[in-house]
């Protein structure tokens, strides 16, 4: 991880060298990379800057998943396309499917509810199970109360 950083952040510094003999414009453009180069850095090493879901801790052992473990299943209630993507069986046209019929339905009370959403039965929410859960949304209170 140090020499992919260490790597990118060279390749910065030399174009920031040849970009200071061109003037202030080339200084303002050197900025920037070093501003994406010093995120895409950050996001490889630490992952997400902000995670929307909450992971929900797994404690017993999945069947389904053969000799691994799950340490952790993503909250279908607050976890956004992106996140849903990175579940084994869901592609993106899953994922949005997931998010719109949580959107215009209602939160899913259990697992069991992803049925609702058009392409989840029987093997395929069998195959999800392990990964995911539906943990009851928080009630917001009314702040004019």
């Amino acid at each position: 991880m140090k020499s992919y950083v260490a790597a990118w952040l060279g390749k910065a510094r030399d174009v920031l060298l040849q970009r200071q003999a061109e003037g202030a414009c080339g200084q303002l453009a050197l900025a920037f990379l070093l501003g994406v180069v010093t995120c895409a850095a950050l996001e490889r090493m630490y992952g997400r800057w902000l995670t929307p879901t909450r992971p929900v801790e797994v404690r017993e052992r999945s069947d389904a998943l053969g000799d691994a473990d799950a340490t952790y299943r993503l909250d279908v209630n607050l976890a956004g396309v992106e996140e849903l993507v990175q579940v084994p069986g869901i592609g993106p046209v899953l994922a949005h499917r997931i998010v719109e019929e949580r959107e215009r339905n209602g939160p899913y009370r259990s697992v069991d509810d992803l049925t609702r959403v058009r392409g989840i039965k029987g093997k395929t929410l069998e195959k999800l199970r392990p990964y995911v859960t539906a943990q009851p949304t928080p009630k917001v209170q009314d702040a004019n109360r």
